[in-house]
C-alpha cells in the first residue's frame, strides 16, 4: 500500500508513555498497514529520575538521553512543539523550533502523551523567581547556577552577602525533591574545598515540604528513615511548611518565616501540558481529561490519552480518590469527601490516620448525596447495632429500570438517562453493578464495622434483564430494581448486589431515579432513608454539613 494511502496513528509526546506506545507500535507497523508518526518537542527520549544527578554531575548528560530515532527506527519522527489538537477536524497544530513556522498534522487515530508541565499554584512571585526540573535544560542551568552562585561568594567578604548565595531551597518532598536535595547537599560540600574563603557553616539546604512527612507515595517507616538520612546529613528539613511567596532573595513561608536564598528549586507539583488540557472533553479537577479502562477519552473513541494528562476513576481500585485523601490526611488537613471509593476500600486505615494526625475524616455524601446516613446511625442511634441494610442506590440503573417499564428499550433508556445527565458517558460501571458494590462496601464498612472490598461482593447488573421481563414483573405487581444488600453471616458482612423483583408499595419500590435504603437494626426494627430529586445541591449540602461538624468538634475542644 503506498505511504499517501495508509491511515495514520498519530502519538504526541516523546516520554514513557508515548515511547512505549511507539515502540510496540512499531514491531507491527506493516503487519497493521498504518503509518505510525510520532511527534516531540525533543528529539531525544529522556530519563527525567535522574535529572538531580545531571544538575550536580553525578553523571553526564549523555547517560540520561536516547535518540528517538535510534530508539524507533520504523515509525516517522518530526521534531515539533505541540500547540493545539482539533479533534473535530483531526488535526494538530504543530510548530518548528528552528523556522517558527506552524503547520498542521492530520490523523485518523491519536494518542496524547504530552506529559506535564510545572504546577506553580498561583503563588505570588513563585513562577517569576523559581527554578524548575522538568528538562534536560533545566539540570544545566541548576548545575552552572550553583558554580556561579558559590564563585560570587568566594569573594564577598561579609558572613551576610555569603550566606544567601550558598543557601538552596528545594520545595517538594516527593521523589523529585527528596533525592535533588540530596544530591545539591553533596554537591555544595564537595565544592566547598575549592572555594577558601566561604565560610563552610554558612552552606545550607533546606527541604520544605507541606505535609508532615517526606515521600507520601511510601510507607511511613520508609519515608521516617530517608528524613533520618538527610538530617544525619546536615540537611534542614522542613514539614507541614508552605510557600507563601517567593522574591528574587529570599522564600517566605507561611507564619511569616523567611530563608534568605538566591536558589529557589521548585518540585512541589505539576498540571496537565496546555494542548492536552485544551481539549474539549471532559476533565478532572486538576484538569486531566477522563478516560476508560481503554484509555479512550470518554468523548472521543479515536483519542487515546496516556500518562500525566489522563485520569481514570476507577471502582475497581477506589482510585484516585484514596490517595488524594491519604496525602490530605498526611498533610494535617482534615478531609471532607462525597467520593466513596475511600470509604469502600481503605476506611479503616484512612481513620486511623486521620486520628494519629488529630484529624476529621467525614464522608457523608458518600452514598446518598446529601440524604443523612452515617450521621443518622452515629447521632441518632447510639447504642443500636445495625444488623444489615438493602437499598436501590445507582440512579443510572433505577432510572433505566424505570424506563424500560415504560416500554423503552435497555439501549433507549441509557441514553435518555444520558441526556437528562444522570447517567456517564460511559455508564457500565453501573449498569454492571459496580456503583452499587462501592457504595454497599462503604455502607457494610461505615455502619457494620466490617472490612469488604468490591472485588468480594457478589455483583450482577442488569445486563441480563429483558424489556419483556420487566413489563411481566410490573403487570404481575412488581418492579424490577437494581438491590444491594448487606447482612451479618456466620461472624462475616457480606455484601451482594443483583436485580431483584420489588412488590409495589415496597420502600425499595420507588419510580425513576430516586434512591432508597433501608436499615435493619437489633433494636428499632427497620429504619428507612428515601432520596428524591436529587442534584448537586444535595452532595453539596452533605459537605456543608461535614464541615460544620468540623467547626462543632473544634469549638468544643477545651
Amino acid at each position: 500500500m503506498a505511504e499517501s494511502q495508509k491511515k495514520r496513528l498519530l502519538i504526541l509526546g516523546g516520554g514513557y508513555a508515548g515511547m512505549t506506545v511507539a515502540r510496540f507500535l512499531e514491531k507491527r507497523a506493516n503487519k497493521i498497514g498504518w503509518e505510525v508518526m510520532l511527534i516531540n518537542r525533543d528529539n531525544f527520549f529522556l530519563f527525567t529520575p535522574m535529572l538531580g544527578e545531571v544538575a550536580t554531575g553525578s553523571i553526564e548528560t549523555r547517560h540520561i538521553i536516547n535518540p528517538i530515532r535510534q530508539l524507533c527506527r520504523r515509525i516517522r519522527f518530526h521534531e515539533r512543539e505541540v500547540l493545539a489538537i482539533d479533534p473535530k477536524r483531526k488535526a494538530v497544530q504543530v510548530r518548528q523550533e528552528a523556522t517558527g513556522r506552524e503547520e498542521e498534522v492530520a490523523y485518523d487515530k491519536l494518542v496524547v502523551a504530552l506529559g506535564s508541565t510545572t504546577n506553580f499554584f498561583n503563588i505570588a512571585g513563585l513562577k517569576e523567581n523559581a527554578i524548575t526540573m522538568k528538562s534536560l535544560g533545566d539540570a544545566i542551568y541548576v548545575r552552572n547556577h550553583v558554580i556561579s552562585n558559590f564563585e560570587q561568594a568566594d569573594t564577598e567578604k561579609e558572613p551576610q552577602r555569603q550566606a544567601p548565595l550558598v543557601t538552596f531551597v528545594v520545595v517538594g518532598g516527593g521523589f523529585a525533591g527528596v533525592e535533588l536535595a540530596g544530591e545539591l547537599n553533596d554537591f555544595a560540600h564537595y565544592l566547598r574545598r575549592y572555594y577558601p574563603f566561604i565560610n563552610p557553616a554558612l552552606i545550607r539546604v533546606v527541604l520544605v515540604e507541606a505535609a508532615s512527612r517526606l515521600l507520601l507515595e511510601v510507607g511511613e517507616d520508609l519515608a521516617g528513615f530517608a528524613l533520618q538520612i538527610l538530617k544525619e546529613k546536615g540537611m534542614d528539613v522542613r514539614l507541614s511548611a508552605r510557600v507563601r511567596q517567593a522574591r528574587p532573595d529570599r522564600v517566605i513561608l507561611e507564619g511569616g518565616y523567611e530563608i534568605l536564598t538566591r536558589t529557589l528549586i521548585w518540585t512541589a507539583g505539576v498540571i496537565p501540558q496546555p494542548a492536552s488540557s485544551g481539549l474539549p472533553f471532559q476533565k478532572d479537577k486538576r484538569g486531566r481529561i477522563l478516560v476508560n479502562e481503554y484509555l479512550q477519552a470518554l468523548d472521543d473513541p479515536d483519542v487515546w490519552i496516556v500518562g500525566d494528562c489522563c485520569s481514570r476513576t476507577d471502582p475497581r481500585t477506589g482510585q484516585p480518590a484514596t490517595a488524594h485523601v491519604r496525602q490530605a490526611l498526611a498533610r494535617g488537613l482534615h478531609v471532607v469527601t462525597a467520593n466513596k471509593g475511600p470509604v469502600a476500600f481503605a476506611l479503616r486505615s484512612l481513620r486511623a490516620l486521620a486520628a494519629r494526625q488529630g484529624r476529621l475524616f467525614l464522608h457523608e455524601g458518600a452514598v446518598m448525596d446529601g440524604t443523612p446516613v452515617f450521621n443518622l446511625v452515629a447521632r441518632c442511634l447510639p447504642g443500636a447495632r445495625i444488623e444489615g441494610f438493602r437499598g436501590t442506590l445507582n440512579s443510572t440503573t433505577n432510572l433505566v429500570l424505570s424506563r424500560m417499564e415504560q416500554g423503552l428499550s435497555r439501549d433507549a433508556a441509557v441514553r435518555d438517562a444520558q441526556r437528562l445527565g444522570i447517567a456517564e458517558a460511559d455508564p457500565r460501571n453501573d449498569l454492571d453493578g459496580w456503583d452499587a458494590a462501592v457504595k454497599g462496601c462503604a455502607l457494610a464498612n461505615a455502619l457494620m464495622g466490617a472490612s469488604v472490598r468490591p472485588s468480594q461482593v457478589r455483583r450482577r447488573g442488569i445486563a441480563g434483564v429483558s424489556l419483556p421481563g420487566v413489563r411481566r414483573a410490573l403487570a404481575a405487581g412488581f418492579r424490577t430494581r437494581l438491590v444491594v444488600r448487606g447482612a451479618r453471616s456466620r461472624g462475616r458482612v457480606r455484601v451482594s448486589v443483583a436485580p431483584e423483583r420489588i412488590p409495589l408499595g415496597d420502600p425499595l419500590s420507588g419510580s425513576g431515579p430516586d434512591a432508597a435504603l433501608v436499615l435493619e437494626t437489633d433494636l428499632m426494627g427497620e429504619i428507612g432513608v428515601f432520596e428524591r430529586g436529587a442534584t448537586v445541591d444535595q452532595t453539596a449540602y452533605a459537605l456543608l454539613s461535614d464541615l460544620l461538624e468540623i467547626v462543632r468538634r473544634r469549638r468544643s475542644k477545651p
